[in-house]
C-alpha cells in the first residue's frame, strides 16, 4: 500500500507493508522555496521502520525532484504514528512535517 495525504487513516493487517513517498523540493527551485525530508519516526509498536530508498531524477530531466520512499511493516495489532519532517526548508517553502496515523487491525 501506497500511501499519501490524500488517504489519511488506512487500515492495514499484520505482515502488509506501507510505503510512503515524499518528493523533496528541486535544485531548480529558488532556495527559500526548497525543504527535504528528514528520518521517519514510529511512535506505537505495531509499525515497524524497514528502510528509505532515495530515487534521485532521472539524468535528462534539469533540476527534477528526488523521491524519497519510506517502507514499513505492520508488526501487530494495533496503532501507530508515522511521522517525518521538513528538513532545509527556506522561510517562503509551503511545506510542513508529514504525519499519518495507521491502525493495524486482525484480518
Amino acid at each position: 500500500m501506497v500511501l499519501s495525504v490524500a488517504q489519511p487513516n488506512p487500515s492495514i493487517h499484520p505482515g502488509d507493508r506501507v510505503v510512503i513517498e515524499l518528493r523533496e523540493s528541486s535544485q531548480g527551485i529558488s532556495p527559500e522555496y526548497r525543504h527535504g525530508w528528514g528520518d521517519a519516526t514510529v511512535s506505537g509498536d505495531a509499525l515497524r521502520f524497514v528502510e528509505t530508498e532515495t530515487v534521485p531524477p532521472p539524468p535528462d530531466v534539469d533540476g527534477g525532484s528526488t523521491l524519497l520512499r519510506y517502507a514499513f511493516r505492520a508488526e501487530g495489532v494495533g496503532e501507530a504514528t508515522i511521522t517525518i519532517p521538513v528538513t532545509g526548508a527556506g522561510e517562503e517553502a509551503m511545506a510542513s512535517d508529514f504525519r499519518v496515523e495507521v491502525e493495524v487491525t486482525a484480518p
